[in-house]
């Protein structure tokens, strides 16, 4: 703590002091927090904290509390808002705070708040707002003292007087908004309305500390002005006129105001988004709403029967013959009809007048009649404390259906039929307006509404500088929406209409006759796992727009997320959660450990990773420059293939080669994470297993890894089978397949599966302090396989050596030894033409490479020794120290 500090409020740190039982750290603290309370401090000491505070608005760095909590937001330039906020000068970094306070952490928003409230009443700890009102509070207000919470006030009574400077009111403004948005933050309610707060407005203090938006709600200064008359308070109701007078000039001032009317807002009084959301423009906009008051209410009392009825005749008649002909409102099924069908209304007029009802329930749920009827007995069991306002209470409930918690089918229904809506279209979804304003008016401002265009643009968008975290969390709630059910996807459900006929009728019919079907996802993972059969391009498209969604984020794949919660937590509770395939990656390493059905779920999701490097987050952004340079033009599902083959290459980026080879080691795991061997080998497979080839004689089911236990078959079992009968594997495509297979697997001992495991003791005698990869442990052993001595590493190495003997280039040592020779003698030859060829060259010509024919000796091309001379094997380091590529 400051020594001055400490000197000025030594009464109030000692003895019977306010703040002497707190511990050393937390003591100025106790002091911040009460430097607001009347008769709490001395003068003396006040002046001392607040003299503090003014020095830490200047620079936060001097601030413990937010210096601290919001460093990364003041320093990071990596992070949103430190993007913003890390280059502005010092006595703007507080307000640059202040303006983004929705997009900073929770921690920093917290700490944020409490400097704000501690600092209540005194303009000075505003370092912006008194630099841009300098002048105003000379010339106004410069009878009034500081720190008494006198000087807001008077400068807002002022604001209209000639030469008032618009930055001033700019500042002015902001400020206002917070004080008479939070009675915490108004120092004279703090001051002289402490006793009718506690006395008439209990509740609304704590709902609003328990509510799920703890600050900026008004209530309680709401409940103090509708108790106005029950308060003897005279300096208190002073103080409530203070605020009464703002609030009445600016409907951003008045916060329960400002939600109930925004949506009549957006129809009516504002020419963008930006302007609806522009404090300034707060004055112009409540006089505009007077102006449309009996518009704004009678559309959405009375069922929009002016400018509907042709629509509501043609489209919902037989709604309109059902219900009550006495109730104007049409018992809600009209307008319920209307909704469900707002794409098809004719009259531009009445789909406004549509749109604003539906905006209108989407942020108040009892706005719509049939929601409320639908709901109520819900919102009480399972909203039960939720404040109104915002979707909140809409986003509870979809939560619980989410959770089959047990929501009531009318419920579901009826929020079902509103999500549909929002996702269609983005005018009716006030939340995404409100939180992306600026992210639709820089990334998505020509994009097109009304078949989820706008939804799917920020989608599109979301990974780019400058997405803000409010946007972000909206956009990932919306995606993890639209994996729960296909009708919450309009172009999906346009595009994939005849595919979803074809492929997954049953399905179909199941979600469309099944009263229980909401957000049950199974029309979608048919989809996906049918998605090789699709046959609309745009549906293709769509469908490869889930796989990545779902690789990339755990609780967006719905099954992954019903099933694997418990191992989640048991497993990767130390993971980020939010994207980039990094909790997949987590239950990827534990795959053997989890429980059968997380596990089969993920699985499915590892075989998606495969379809294409898109779909694998971390290997995609690590490899992102490698696969421009050599990759450019392959189509997404080649990519991997192509980058394994250039592992070799000394220019490909360390983390590059890094995922690559986590991902080499993955592939080893099972046939089915090897798309291209599968599909290529299918039949070939089946006949081996039929013969009983050799390492294809399963002795149990393989399970959803393709082995079968402890008691069955290893890992990687069946691609065993296909690798060591390669010389028997006819087909073409198959045998290149395999031979690309057994060629990786050369490169690295964990490229095969349980390898590096049951050859570890042989490793560490034959081949001590080698280094992993570049095939030098692998080709060590098969130098060396007939001093192995664990059976099980024996075999494996056999047969990859007998693979090697029939094709030579699969050997990374021989290809690279042999480079020269191969341009030089045998450029034309096959794979498995490549031996004979070389063998041939090294008889006929002169200046054929000690070193290959060396390398050649070494591993076993049968016919060199007598061309050489050479006798004996050796470990993998004799004689490779003479010789030369070509003589």
């Amino acid at each position: 703590m400051d020594s001055k500090i400490s000197t000025k409020c030594a009464a109030e740190l000692t003895g019977n002091g306010v703040c002497s039982t707190q511990e050393p750290r937390l003591q100025y603290k106790c002091l911040r927090q009460n430097v607001v309370s009347k008769d709490v401090l001395s003068a003396v000491c006040t002046a001392a904290i607040r003299s503090q505070m003014a020095e830490s608005a200047m620079d936060l760095r001097l601030d413990p509390f937010v210096g601290e909590f919001c460093s990364k937001e003041l320093t990071d330039a990596t992070d949103p808002v430190g993007a913003i906020c890390s280059v502005k000068p010092r006595r703007e970094k507080l307000a640059c705070l202040k303006d983004n306070r929705e997009s900073v952490s929770d921690g920093c928003k917290s700490k944020l708040f409490a400097r704000e409230k501690d600092a209540a009443g005194d303009i000075r700890l505003d370092p912006l707002l008194v630099q841009s009102c300098a002048t105003e509070i000379t010339t106004f207000c410069s009878a009034l003292s500081f720190g008494a919470g006198s000087m807001l006030p008077c400068l807002w009574k002022n604001k209209g007087k000639p030469n008032f400077s618009e930055n001033c009111l700019e500042q002015l403004t902001k400020k206002e908004v917070t004080v008479n948005t939070d009675y915490r933050l108004n120092y004279k309610i703090q001051r002289q309305c402490s006793v009718a707060i506690s006395t008439l407005c209990p509740t609304e203090v704590t709902e609003v500390a328990h509510s799920a938006s703890p600050r900026f709600s008004g209530e309680v200064l709401s409940c103090l002005k509708h108790n106005y008359k029950r308060i003897v308070e005279p300096l208190c109701q002073a103080a409530i006129q203070n605020v009464v007078v703002p609030q009445a000039q600016n409907i951003f001032m008045n916060q329960p105001m400002h939600e109930a009317c925004m949506t009549g807002a957006m129809d009516y009084c504002c020419e963008n988004i930006i302007y609806c959301h522009d404090p300034s423009k707060g004055g112009e906009i409540l006089k505009c709403l007077k102006s449309h008051y009996d518009e704004v209410s009678d559309a959405l009392k009375f069922g929009l029967v002016s400018h509907c009825q042709n629509d509501m005749e043609s489209i919902c008649s037989e709604q309109l013959a059902d219900v009550n002909a006495d109730s104007m409102i049409h018992g809600g099924a009209v307008l319920s009809c209307l909704v469900k069908s707002m794409q098809e209304i004719k009259d531009q007029t009445c789909k406004d007048d549509v749109k604003r009802y539906i905006r209108s329930a989407a942020t108040f749920w009892k706005a719509n009649k049939s929601l409320q009827t639908a709901c109520s007995i819900d919102v009480n069991q399972y909203c039960n404390g939720v404040m109104a306002g915002s979707g909140a209470v809409n986003d509870c409930l979809v939560e619980n259906i989410e959770k089959h918690n047990g929501v009531s089918q009318q419920c579901i229904d009826a929020e079902f039929e509103l999500l549909k809506a929002e996702l269609a279209d983005s005018e009716v979804y006030p939340v995404l307006q409100k939180m992306c304003a600026r992210e639709i008016r820089e990334f998505c401002d020509k994009a097109h509404d009304g078949s989820g265009g706008m939804v799917t643009c920020l989608q599109d968008a979301k990974e780019k500088e400058g997405f803000g975290l409010p946007c972000l969390q909206v956009i990932t709630k919306v995606i993890r929406l639209q994996n729960l059910d296909s009708r919450l996807n309009p172009n999906l459900e346009k595009f994939c209409s005849s595919d979803i006929n074809v492929l997954c009728l049953n399905e179909h019919h199941r979600q469309n006759d099944n009263t229980n079907s909401k957000l049950g996802h199974k029309v979608l993972d048919c989809l996906v796992d049918k998605r090789a059969d699709i046959k609309a391009p745009q549906c293709k498209f769509l469908v490869k727009r889930l796989e990545v969604q779902r690789t990339d984020d755990w609780k967006i794949a719905p099954n992954v997320h019903e099933m694997c919660q418990n191992d989640v937590v048991k497993f990767c509770t130390d993971v980020n959660g939010n994207g980039d395939g990094e909790v997949h990656q987590c239950l990827s390493e534990h795959l053997k450990e989890l429980e059968e059905p997380c596990r089969e779920a993920e699985f499915k999701v590892q075989v998606l990773k495969e379809d294409g490097i898109s779909l694998n987050p971390k290997l995609r952004k690590s490899c992102a420059a490698d696969a421009d340079r050599w990759c450019a033009g392959v189509e997404d599902g080649g990519v991997v293939k192509c980058l394994q083959g250039h592992m070799e290459d000394d220019a490909m980026s360390g983390g590059c080669v890094k995922k690559l080879q986590k991902e080499n080691k993955k592939l080893a795991v099972s046939l089915d994470y090897n798309l291209s061997l599968k599909k290529a080998c299918k039949t070939t497979l089946s006949e081996f297993i039929q013969q009983g080839k050799p390492g294809c004689t399963f002795t149990s089911p393989l399970g959803v890894l393709g082995f079968a236990g402890k008691l069955g078959q290893t890992e990687g079992a069946k691609i065993k089978c296909l690798t060591s009968n390669i010389k028997d594997v006819k087909d073409k495509s198959c045998q290149a397949e395999v031979r690309n297979k057994i060629s990786i697997e050369s490169k690295n001992v964990n490229n095969v599966a349980g390898l590096r495991e049951t050859c570890k003791a042989d490793v560490d005698t034959l081949c001590p302090n080698m280094e992993v990869g570049g095939g030098r442990i692998v080709n060590c052993l098969v130098g060396a396989v007939d001093s192995i001595k664990s059976e099980a590493c024996k075999e494996s190495i056999a047969n990859l050596k007998s693979a090697q003997k029939f094709d030579v280039g699969l050997n990374p040592v021989v290809k690279k030894a042999c480079a020269s020779e191969k341009r030089a003698f045998c450029k034309e030859s096959t794979s498995s033409d490549l031996g004979p060829c070389l063998m041939a060259a090294s008889i006929k010509q002169q200046d054929f490479g000690v070193k290959c024919g060396k390398a050649i000796k070494k591993y076993g091309i049968v016919g060199v020794e007598r061309i050489f001379g050479f006798s004996g094997g050796g470990g993998i380091g004799s004689g490779s120290g003479s010789g030369s590529g070509s003589g």
